[in-house]
């Protein structure tokens, strides 16, 4: 079954930036980290939580609370219970995908794209320059998605390296280029 948030190990290997290696976190810290594993995770709801009992988290100095990665997955445990899941889980859950394999086939994409046009996406962000084509269940097929480059990135980086890629890519429908 796909899951439509990410595990506490597929956060760090696909979205940390750093946060989450700096254990053990405070309540805000937590509350990014289950943000980015698909939760619509608040600092509020977390001390919610601790008030009502449902989390038991360790203090330090007898005042702040400091998160463990095993308190993370109890978390998301309680969260994915409650039903507290952001709009990517939502939209993960409706298509049926698997949001760590959607992840990695974004990355995929954009390290395809930076191989063959190097050194010139370095202005570009990544949610800017791939689109995104959803391939609905079909039972018994999960859902499943593909990235590829839009029509005016690729406009706007001209042709790829030689090297890099084989064949041209093809050109879709008429529409002017965008520059920023």
């Amino acid at each position: 079954m796909p899951m439509p948030t990410l595990t506490f190990s597929d956060y760090q290997d696909l979205v940390d930036r750093g946060i989450a290696r700096q254990l053990p976190l405070t309540t805000a810290q937590a509350a990014r980290v289950l943000q980015g594993m698909g939760f619509d995770a608040t600092e509020v709801r977390l001390d919610y939580y601790l008030k009502r009992q449902r989390l038991h988290i360790g203090r330090q100095g007898g005042r702040n609370y400091r998160w463990t990665a095993d308190d993370i997955e109890i978390a998301a445990a309680i969260f994915d219970q409650d039903g507290h899941w952001g709009p990517q889980a939502q939209m993960n859950r409706l298509l049926d995908l698997d949001y760590a394999e959607r992840l990695r086939a974004e990355q995929v994409a954009w390290v395809q794209l930076t191989l063959a046009y190097p050194g010139r996406l370095a202005d570009l962000r990544r949610e800017q320059c791939l689109v995104m084509q959803v391939h609905p269940p079909c039972p018994p097929r999960r859902g499943r998605v593909t990235f590829t480059p839009t029509e005016e990135v690729l406009a706007y980086l001209g042709e790829p390296m030689a090297s890099a890629r084989a064949k041209k890519p093809t050109k879709g429908p008429a529409g002017g280029s965008r520059r920023r």
